[in-house]
């Protein structure tokens, strides 16, 4: 039998969110070692999966593209990419500031 599952764009992030963050390189890599984050829509699901805490997505994504426009964020506005050291948001990162 097959079946078929259709997901939101929102909802397909999740998930991938959710595999990296279950991934035992991962894992293992957010006990020992360094980790970064750079900003990304899809990337803002993995933050909150890494992190669980919630992130606002509409800024930290890179920029959106529409028929026949090209847009970015400024930088003023968008959450800074997230540095995990051993576990912790380093204090470098201003993510505790920015959510």
């Amino acid at each position: 039998m097959l079946a078929e599952v259709v997901l939101t764009p929102s909802e397909s992030k999740r998930l991938i969110g959710k595999a990296v963050a279950s991934m035992e390189a991962v894992k293992k890599a957010l006990k020992s070692r360094l980790i970064i984050i750079i900003k990304g829509t899809t990337n803002s699901y993995v933050a909150e999966e890494m992190t669980k805490k919630p992130i606002e997505k509409e800024r930290y994504g890179r920029g959106i593209i529409v028929p026949g426009i090209l847009s970015f964020l400024p930088d003023e506005e968008s959450i800074p990419d997230i540095i995990i050291e051993k576990g912790k948001i380093r204090k470098d990162s201003t993510l505790e500031e920015a959510i």
